[in-house]
């Protein structure tokens, strides 16, 4: 046989020997089955060794310009076939090597010449009845690709020109009672807020109490009846119950109460000053909260901090193993709670 020959047949790499007219790959002289859109996927990469082949000269020479496939997908298919028929891996590549939005470069050394493989004659039979030869034909699909790409361009400008605009935003005034309203906090379904209010006067005394008000509603629901210096809500995960951080004197401390009225209970009370005494947060499940508590030590500008979970069901508080995050601000210091 002709070595010019053979060297087009034939390509060398490793333990391996690809046959290109036969469409064989074989190791160490035994045949390894490989399928044939994954074979002309190695011997395109073969036939320019070290150089990236570009996935759109992949596409175009595994598949037909009218076949309609996820070439993403199908491709990707390919190179896992060619790689496990190697022996080869992704994460640390001997003979393909993935250049990601690129294309794929093979890598290994050659131990025959490559040379690159050129189109037979085609007889005139085959040329095609309208006339048009190969080279025409690749025309002929160039232009029709242009032509789809430029629809898709103008389709898409399209699509935005008939997109409804952005709506603008419209403020809503939620309440309007006299004095103040703060602590807002929204139910997990939005469609109600909990907010601190200090200007009901039925008890006669001040101070912030809890209260819950329905978005599109006039119907104010309040929850507690024990006016405080500060009052921070939170609500559980099903929307069911709020805890909420009262600041009142002896009273301080961590409370839950059914959102929708009834009685509160006390889970536990702390020495937590104004700067840190909104943190609140309950785990997915419902079952805990955690808070942040706080007692002065003998310098009166520092605290000794505890991150401080609670079971609702009962039982003991739980300090966490690790320290809250403090954010230092103007006026004091803020902790977060996380789970």
């Amino acid at each position: 046989m002709d070595p010019n020959e053979s060297s087009l047949r034939c390509i060398r790499f490793d333990r391996f020997e690809v046959d290109l007219r036969s469409g064989e790959l074989r190791k160490n002289g035994h045949r390894v089955r490989l399928q044939d859109q994954p074979f002309q996927l190695l011997a395109l990469l073969l036939e320019h060794p070290g150089e990236v082949v570009a996935r759109l000269e992949i596409c175009r020479r595994l598949w037909q310009a009218d076949t309609f496939v996820d070439f993403d997908h199908s491709m990707a298919t390919a190179i896992n076939k060619v790689r496990e028929a190697l022996g080869d891996s992704a994460e640390h590549p001997q003979f393909i090597e993935t250049l990601p939005r690129r294309g794929y470069r093979f890598i290994g050394e050659i131990t025959s010449p490559v040379q690159t493989q050129t189109q037979p004659p085609i007889p005139a039979e085959a040329v095609r009845r309208d006339g048009i030869r190969p080279a025409w034909r690749t025309l002929a699909i160039s232009m029709v690709g242009l032509a789809c790409a430029a629809a898709a361009v103008i389709a898409f400008r399209s699509t935005l020109a008939k997109a409804p605009p952005a709506q603008a935003l419209t403020i809503l005034q939620f309440t309007a009672l006299p004095g103040i309203e703060t602590a807002p906090a929204f139910s997990p379904d939005g469609s109600r807020i909990a907010f601190a209010w200090n200007g009901d006067p039925a008890l006669g005394a001040k101070g912030f109490d809890l209260y819950v008000k329905a978005i599109g509603s006039e119907t104010l629901l309040r929850l507690t009846h024990h006016p405080s210096d500060w009052i921070a809500a939170a609500w559980s995960p099903d929307g069911t119950q709020i805890a909420f951080h009262r600041l009142a004197g002896a009273d301080t401390g961590m409370y839950v109460v059914p959102a929708l009225g009834g009685p509160e209970r006390q889970l536990r009370l702390t020495h937590v000053p104004y700067s840190i005494a909104a943190p609140i947060s309950w785990s997915a499940d419902g079952k805990w909260i955690a808070f942040g508590d706080s007692v002065p030590n003998e310098m009166a500008t520092d605290l000794t901090s505890n991150c401080i979970r609670w079971l609702l069901s009962g039982g003991r508080p739980r300090p966490l193993r690790h320290f809250p995050i403090f954010q230092r601000e103007s006026r004091g210091l803020a902790m977060t709670t996380h789970w």
